[in-house]
């Protein structure tokens, strides 16, 4: 019985990789450019106590949107994309391609939760006065 580990994966599935990456660092970065207008939005409050992991995520945030935080996201998810189609994830690519939409849902999530938890304590706050 040959071992599929070692079965070197098909083409259409790492092209299905190499799309799926690309597509998980666009929503990465795309959230990080809304994350630019929550932190506008925390400075107009005068909120300058946030949660840690809000003020993590917009540091990040802040610095995914650099030259240099862009040119580092290019190269890394490049990197990845051209590793992926020649072939050196084959043994674990359908695993990577899991944990990429697995890990783009949690990205959403913890978004969601870092920029919205904030804005509905404001909301509960402003509800009391």
């Amino acid at each position: 019985m040959p071992d599929e580990a070692a079965a070197p994966a098909s083409r259409s599935l790492r092209i299905w990789y190499a799309v799926i990456q690309g597509v998980t660092i666009f929503v990465f970065v795309t959230l990080c450019w809304i994350a630019r207008k929550f932190g506008e939005i925390f400075k107009e409050l005068g909120m300058e106590i946030l949660p840690f992991p809000t003020e993590a995520l917009l540091a990040m945030a802040a610095f995914i949107r650099t030259p240099a935080g862009s040119i580092l996201m290019a190269a890394s998810g490049g990197a990845l994309v051209v590793l992926g189609l020649r072939g050196a994830f084959d043994g674990v690519l359908k695993k990577l391609i899991v944990g990429n939409v697995v890990g783009v849902f949690l990205l959403i999530g913890f978004y969601i939760q870092c920029l919205f938890v904030p804005l509905a304590k404001i909301q509960e706050a402003l509800k009391d006065r």
